[in-house]
């Protein structure tokens, strides 16, 4: 395939089930140089338990690695369930957006390429849908936590789905998240003047809410995050979500970060006395001294991080 936007299917099916309907879902998948670990992903989606016809739509964003070939290979594996299409590079949003277009089903489930979902993953996220009655539904992303930078990563619940003091769905992530395909291109899918990978699923479900409806939660629909090991591989994703947020910024002003002040204090919160209190809360949570000091100081270095990204931007 070439390196601009392809309609060619690479053999792949059009999406219709045998009797010629409909199918009952899609899952639309962007990728973007992860051929190593884009095998497991979809042996994972190629197993689910979902009781009627679905189909898997990749779309390669510009890869340079070796994703082409293993897409054209697993199109050949299962050439009546999974359809691949290319573009160039412009981010998760537009490769998102380039799925759905192309997707059959009357449900769409959104994940991540370096994600693993559970056998019963969609049937479970399209059971909650019709049983709520929902326009989409967010299902729980289990984040890996091997090391200390992950177990950060899930005490503070920074790659999950925000959640309202009541317990609804406020803001979704797009690792597992479920949508009706109508209610999807309605709202024109996902915005695409974000190019990063960070704030586009934010803006989103932002607009869904907005528009009146409403995210049911599916914590059984269950997927797995590979665990984020390295500080600088952690730093490098708020950074994204920093770009992300000045685009987001835009569209809804409490994201919205005021020069020159607020950033100025925002770097330097720590004279405000807050790492002892974090700290503390972590002492108090049963962490270590060790690991609650290191906490501490990833928390403060995601401030000036995010920072830099949102001044970079989209």
């Amino acid at each position: 395939m070439g390196t601009a936007e392809s309609n060619r299917e690479n053999g792949c099916p059009s999406g219709m089930n045998k009797a010629g309907g409909k199918l009952g879902a899609s899952v639309v998948v962007p990728t973007h140089n992860r051929a190593a670990l884009l095998p497991s992903s979809l042996e994972a989606l190629m197993t689910q338990d979902y009781e009627s016809e679905y189909e898997v739509v990749v779309v390669d964003d510009g890869s340079v690695d070796e994703t082409p070939r293993v897409l054209a290979d697993w199109c050949r594996l299962y050439p009546t369930r999974i359809r691949a299409f290319r573009q160039e590079n412009a981010g998760p949003a537009k490769a998102r957006n380039r799925g759905a277009r192309a997707a059959s089903g009357s449900f769409l489930a959104f994940i991540d390429d370096d994600c693993l979902a559970d056998r019963s993953w969609l049937r479970i996220l399209v059971r909650v849908a019709d049983q709520s009655e929902a326009a989409a539904v967010a299902g729980a992303v289990i984040n890996r936590d091997t090391g200390w930078v992950g177990r950060y990563i899930n005490k503070e619940s920074v790659i999950n789905h925000v959640f309202s003091d009541s317990g609804e769905v406020m803001e979704i992530i797009t690792g597992n998240f479920g949508v009706r395909t109508e209610v999807f291109r309605t709202l024109e899918g996902f915005d695409e003047e974000i190019r990063v990978a960070g704030g586009e699923d934010t803006e989103f479900g932002l607009r869904l809410v907005a528009a009146g409806h409403g995210i049911a939660h599916a914590p059984e629909a269950r997927v797995y995050h590979p665990a984020i090991e390295r500080t600088a591989s952690y730093l490098k994703m708020i950074f994204r979500h920093g770009r992300g947020l000045r685009t987001l910024s835009k569209r809804f002003p409490r994201y919205r970060i005021r020069l020159p002040l607020l950033r100025f204090l925002w770097v330097l919160w720590p004279i405000r006395g807050w790492p002892v209190k974090d700290y503390l809360r972590y002492r108090r949570q049963g962490i270590p001294v060790t690991e609650s000091t290191k906490y501490v100081f990833l928390r403060y270095l995601e401030n000036p991080v995010r920072l830099l990204g949102f001044m970079r931007g989209r």
